[in-house]
């Protein structure tokens, strides 16, 4: 071969190179490329190989073809094209929501220029699957609970396939191998044998599925009754009402409640009450069975089903105390007191710490509306003090006296002892202030 035939044949072949690289486009389509299926809504990623820096990729959704007459939609008109890829909500363009199918392409193109690359196949946009009941933190109980499996699906039809997967062990239960995508709501009977735990429910068609929220099945237990309250420690006042609480776990009918002591039986505070309901019996504390009570600690309470077969104790005892009571008795015999001299305004108490006592005179005065006068004496006494000292006849315990010489009948003491919203009151006989 000559020298001249060579460099024809070298400048031939170079040419050729120039030209199928100047062919090869700038991009090229990686994800989706044909074959892959991608659920409605669900995130993906669009992958290309980088292009230069400072490029600009636009990319367009395409069904059943490639030409423009087949454009769906802008999936982005313009993103990184140096990054080499965009994370898309699956089937959603600037024109709305693609319909499920199986025929799908994406254009990648440089903006402004015309490199551009097709997936290479056709992939997959599949409906949606989503599953609205059991909600999140829903409980049930193996063997007495039946659940309640829904969903909606989007763009999908034939058989979907239901199961229940726990996420805290390897326990999976079919609920239905094949149901009609329309057969929401599926009730499902929980077998006795499921194992306790956490949940979710999964409704599947191939590789499109829906998940519910987390929900708990509990393992069977055999029925009882439990007492809530009082369930030991507490410390309640006597002779008001007091709430008894208790669950009745698949018990039916009603219920006896009695009162203990000392593990002893006190006498029956109700003979037959509805297990079920409002599950409360509320009780007068200073009673039962028409006895007073003495005050005191080691009660419990017992609930027992009338035919024997479920009952419960408290779980520690409780105590009964008396309630919080002031009761003045000085004055409180028709004294006569005398102004400016100092005498102490006494009362008994019981439980009364952290209450403050307030003090106030009440006398008869017919020129008011009300035909009774009257003024403080003091404010903020410590209740447990059980005494003021008072400086007869004047206000708030400081100043001049307030009466004129003579005599003032009808005179009475009035307390009030105040904790929060809890307000106790005594007054006293009436008695006599003398003014000299």
């Amino acid at each position: 071969m000559n020298a001249k035939r060579t460099r024809r044949l070298f400048f031939g072949m170079t040419m050729a190179i120039i030209l199928v690289c100047a062919c090869l486009p700038a991009v090229t389509v990686t994800s989706p490329n044909g074959g892959e299926r991608w659920a409605i809504g669900s995130t993906v990623t669009i992958t290309w190989t980088p292009t230069a820096a400072g490029s600009s990729m636009r990319i367009t959704l395409y069904r059943g073809g490639t030409l423009e007459a087949n454009r769906v939609g802008t999936i982005v008109e313009g993103t990184r094209g140096v990054v080499g890829s965009y994370s898309w909500t699956a089937g959603v363009t600037t024109d709305g929501v693609a319909a499920a199918g199986g025929d799908y392409y994406l254009r990648l193109k440089l903006v402004g220029e015309d490199e551009q690359d097709f997936s290479d196949a056709a992939f997959s946009l599949l409906g949606t699957i989503a599953v609205t009941s059991p909600m999140e933190t829903a409980a049930y109980e193996a063997s007495r609970a039946t659940m309640s499996v829904a969903w909606t699906a989007t763009d999908v039809s034939g058989n979907v396939r239901v199961d229940l997967e726990r996420q805290d062990g390897p326990e999976r239960y079919v609920i239905a191998e094949a149901v009609p995508v329309g057969g929401s709501p599926l009730s499902w009977p929980i077998p006795l044998a499921t194992a306790e735990g956490t949940y979710r429910v999964k409704v599947s068609q191939g590789v499109l599925a829906g998940v519910s929220g987390r929900c708990f099945i509990m393992a069977y237990r055999p029925p009882f009754v439990q007492v809530l309250q009082p369930n030991g420690g507490e410390d309640i006042p006597m002779g008001g009402s007091y709430p008894v609480r208790w669950t009745p776990h698949y018990v039916e009918g009603d219920l006896r409640i009695e009162l203990l002591k000392d593990g002893r039986l006190v006498g029956v505070l109700s003979k037959r009450t509805p297990a079920g309901g409002m599950c409360t019996f509320y009780w007068d504390a200073s009673t039962c069975g028409g006895r007073e009570l003495l005050s005191g600690r080691g009660f419990k309470v017992r609930v027992t089903s009338l035919d024997g077969l479920y009952t419960d104790d408290s779980d520690g005892p409780f105590t009964l105390s008396p309630r919080p009571s002031i009761a003045l008795f000085a004055p409180n015999s028709g004294e006569t007191w005398v102004s400016g001299t100092v005498e102490d305004i006494r009362w008994n108490w019981m439980k009364l710490e952290g209450y403050t006592v307030e003090i106030d005179l009440h006398y008869p005065d017919p020129s008011r509306p009300t035909g009774t006068g009257g003024f403080q004496i003091a404010r903020g006494v410590t209740a447990t003090d059980g005494k003021f000292s008072w400086t007869v006849g004047t206000v708030r315990n400081a100043g001049s006296v307030y009466f004129r010489p003579g005599v003032q009948k009808g005179c009475t003491i009035f307390v009030r002892a105040v904790k929060g919203g809890s307000v106790l009151t005594s007054e006293s006989r009436p008695f006599k202030i003398r003014t000299p």
